[in-house]
């Protein structure tokens, strides 16, 4: 538990460091929300909180792709049909950027503690899981993106059983 603690203070600490990143909009905030897509599973909705900081190492491919990625932290509920649990993660973001194009890919991966791991009759594996997604994102306003993503929830296969929960999740974030 203490490593946890220390885990995210040092994540949050460093979302607010100085950043050299190309794009200058290095802090973004914002919330997601989404549904599962397989019912035989078990039903979930799921509701997240992030803030998100431009790391600096930018990979400029070329003058019209640029790779860019963020360290991200967040706070999500994620409920079952009569239950709610709650997690955290920690984890790092690639936007895939094309020059004077407002839609950009993102990937992402990161390690996600949850406080409930057994919701009516689904038991998802335990509170150590992985989040792995892949998203396309429209630029709206100058500041304002929005985003659609797919996501995959699981234990890698550390505990049993390992069942996945996939979501399709909404976001609107803002970068300043």
């Amino acid at each position: 538990m203490e490593f946890k603690r220390w885990f995210l203070i040092i994540c949050l600490i460093s979302l607010f460091g100085e950043s050299s990143a190309f794009n200058s909009n290095k802090t973004t905030i914002g919330f997601r929300t989404g549904t599962s897509e397989n019912e035989m599973r078990g039903s979930f909705n799921q509701y997240e909180i992030f803030i998100a900081r431009a790391l600096p190492l930018d990979i400029i491919i070329s003058s019209k792709v640029a790779l860019r990625p963020r360290m991200e932290v967040s706070i999500a509920s994620l409920v079952g049909e009569s239950k709610t649990g709650y997690y955290s993660t920690v984890g790092t973001i690639t936007t895939v950027d094309f020059a004077n194009n407002p839609i950009s890919i993102e990937v992402g991966s990161s390690f996600t503690f949850l406080n409930k791991y057994e919701y009516e009759q689904v038991n998802i594996g335990g509170l150590f899981h992985f989040i792995s997604h892949i998203g396309i994102s429209l630029k709206l306003y100058q500041h304002i993106r929005t985003t659609f993503r797919f996501q995959h929830m699981s234990n890698a296969g550390i505990r049993q059983p390992n069942p996945g929960i996939n979501l399709n999740i909404w976001e609107i974030n803002y970068s300043f």
